[in-house]
């Protein structure tokens, strides 16, 4: 019977321990500013979104966007987000000594964007959201590195679309 007492008190002692740990774990995780990703909370302003611009940029905030649960619309909307504008310019970072070919290149992705009211009235004024990757040319594996490319022109997209949405959750009239 002494046994039989001293594993239910190891038990209860390691439930209490796992408890205090997920409590403090939990308090500290809250006081960082730590919190799940999923409802967002946009201003009255613009809490109703239309979105406009280059489509493969504009679905990829209309995804983060309704995935937060934020309206999106093209009826009525309290605002219209503008992408004016994006680029992507590739420069040569290095070249093969030997052959004088190019082995690394960075690519820039740039985004212009605004926000406006539906009737017109300028909410945020122009913005620019600014990326750049590098990656290494390899000329035995051109399809692989155009591939490559491209896999980085849309996680530069989704980045930007990204820092968009953070801008706008942060904004304040």
């Amino acid at each position: 019977m002494h046994q039989l007492e001293m594993v239910n008190l190891m038990q209860n002692a390691n439930k209490t321990t796992f408890l205090l740990s997920l409590i403090i774990s939990f308090a500290l995780l809250t006081g960082c500013g730590f919190h799940l990703r999923g409802n967002i909370s946009l201003p009255d302003e613009i809490s109703s979104l239309q979105v406009r611009g280059p489509m493969q940029l504009a679905d990829e905030l209309l995804i983060l966007l309704e995935s937060s649960e934020v309206v999106t619309t093209s009826d009525s909307p309290n605002a219209i987000l503008m992408i004016e504008r994006e680029t992507f310019d590739k420069q040569t970072l290095s070249v093969d000594s030997n052959t004088g070919k190019e082995r690394e290149h960075a690519l820039a992705y740039t985004v212009f964007y605004r926000v406006v009211a539906a009737d017109g009235k300028e909410l945020l004024p122009k913005q620019t959201v600014n990326l750049l990757r590098d990656y290494v040319f390899d000329e035995e594996a051109v399809l692989a590195t155009s591939r490559e490319q491209d896999v980085l022109h849309q996680e530069m997209r989704r980045e930007a679309a990204n820092q968009i949405l953070r801008r706008l959750v942060a904004w304040r009239p």
